[in-house]
């Protein structure tokens, strides 16, 4: 991973935050691109930034604001990271969210739909130049079990979405729209040295689960109790990120270092093709 350009999104805490820890300690140029300043439990970009440097003096880091919820935000940090870098050997799409109340994006869609899909959708697609001209280039996408649940429906060219709103299994929903996007963008670059796999961290104690209070927030502060620590859910993303064991491995789901199948639901050809479509025409791409 020498001198080598890895962008992470959601850098400043969780899975992300020790995947740039480790990929800065085995040389590479970490790109953060998360928000700039810090939101609930979060620690501001630049605090995780001097964080890091105590850690490792000699950690090549550098930030790029980025948002995942909106599309604009998005662009912005794609032309600014143009400007800056000429190649990029490994995008790391990592950031997430569960929202248990229904919110939307800035440009109006459901938000964890948004944030955990369409926003990374955007960001590959913009960055697949850079990627397809950095031989051996990578992309790893951070889905989860949860993607067992999920269920991908179409209301005309956009995302269905569940009514009455139901947080966590829009997250599943989130989950399976990561690999469906893993194996599709696989298919299509199949004729290009750079490839695409997916992952489940495992249960992991992350900003990513809302605060909440009353016995929601009880049952909540339970079950972080028994997840793991972010850098243990952070092995398989830096696994993929780095190991020369699976250079030339694409289009694959992977739990432990292990490449394992995902559910069936994942297997649907007809509806992966057509959520492609969808989802270029949500984020302008058509």
């Amino acid at each position: 991973m020498l001198n080598k350009t890895v962008i992470v999104t959601g850098s400043n805490s969780g899975i992300g935050k020790h995947s740039a820890i480790e990929l800065c300690k085995m040389g590479a140029h970490v790109v953060m691109a998360c928000r700039e300043t810090a939101y609930g439990n979060e620690k501001s970009v630049f605090d995780v930034m001097k964080e890091i440097k105590a850690l490792n003096p000699n950690a090549q880091l550098s930030f790029i604001p980025l948002d995942l919820a909106c599309f604009e935000s998005i662009r912005n940090f794609v032309n600014q990271f143009n400007q800056k870098h000429r190649r990029l050997d490994v995008l790391l799409n990592n950031a997430g969210v569960v929202c248990l109340d229904k919110q939307k994006t800035v440009d109006g869609f459901e938000l964890t739909m948004g944030v955990n899909h369409l926003g990374p959708f955007l960001l590959t697609n913009l960055l697949l130049d850079t990627l397809i001209s950095t031989p051996g280039a990578r992309v790893v996408n951070v889905s989860s079990k949860a993607h067992a649940k999920g269920n991908i429906k179409f209301s005309g060219n956009t995302i269905k979405e569940r009514r009455p709103y139901r947080g966590l299994i829009t997250y599943a929903d989130s989950k399976l729209a990561n690999i469906y996007f893993t194996q599709e963008l696989a298919e299509r670059l199949s004729d290009h040295k750079v490839t695409v796999n997916a992952l489940h961290p495992g249960g992991v104690a992350s900003n990513i689960w809302p605060d909440s209070k009353g016995i929601v927030g009880m049952i909540r502060r339970r079950i972080i109790k028994n997840l793991k620590k972010p850098e243990q859910g952070a092995s398989t993303s830096i696994y993929l990120c780095s190991s020369p064991e699976v250079e030339g491995v694409s289009g694959k789901y992977f739990y432990k270092k292990k490449q394992i199948n995902p559910h069936k639901r994942a297997e649907k050809i007809d509806i992966k093709k057509k959520f492609w479509q969808v989802s270029a025409a949500c984020t302008g791409l058509e």
